[in-house]
């Protein structure tokens, strides 16, 4: 998933310049250095998780540090998806469902599973259910999102016999304080 969401970012934006979007450039690396920071907070000693294979299952060191960072990241998470929500919600000026505010419900969904929901019971196969499956699921849904919201990348097999799909490319050009932009879009 991470490579997935290095390339959507990676090839969509090489050829622009940090000039041309200077918010843009600094929410990625924003982004970027907050799993960096994460990550080296998990390098300390006895703050880390551990996986069981007997149960498929991740869970975090029984120390204050891991205890800790299992807060902190349920806490941002759900952090960043309210302020992701806000933002689309101010941006949109109407209450829509978007490909984003998904997939943010979707990931918020899964801590709550994995760090609340699968405490409930002890029994393997709802802790099953509520950790490892549930991690699927949720990444399999978040594809099945993508794939709804992006008909371009649709398989030939879902467009239907009898209907014909045209496009067109149009380019818009905009003159800016950086000089001529061109943007080329596609339109179905």
């Amino acid at each position: 998933m991470s490579l997935n969401r290095f390339a959507a970012l990676y090839f969509a934006t090489r050829r622009l310049r940090v000039n041309d979007f200077p918010l843009t450039g600094i929410a990625i690396i924003g982004a970027f250095g907050i799993a960096v920071l994460y990550t080296a907070l998990g390098f300390r000693p006895n703050c880390g998780f551990v996986f069981y294979p007997s149960t498929f299952t991740w869970d975090k060191e029984y120390t204050d540090c891991a205890t800790g960072m299992s807060t902190l990241i349920f806490y941002t998470v759900v952090a960043i998806a309210t302020w992701t929500n806000t933002l689309n919600i101010a941006t949109a000026f109407k209450l829509t469902v978007d490909k984003s505010v998904i997939q943010d419900c979707l990931h918020v969904i899964d801590l709550v599973n994995s760090i609340f929901i699968f405490k409930l019971n002890d029994a393997l196969w709802f802790q099953f259910i509520f950790l490892s499956i549930s991690f699927l699921l949720i990444h399999a849904l978040d594809g099945f999102v993508m794939l709804y919201f992006h008909p371009e990348v649709h398989p030939k097999c879902l467009h239907g016999k009898g209907r014909k799909t045209s496009s067109k490319i149009v380019t818009i050009a905009t003159p800016t304080f950086h000089g001529d932009r061109k943007v080329t879009t596609v339109m179905y």
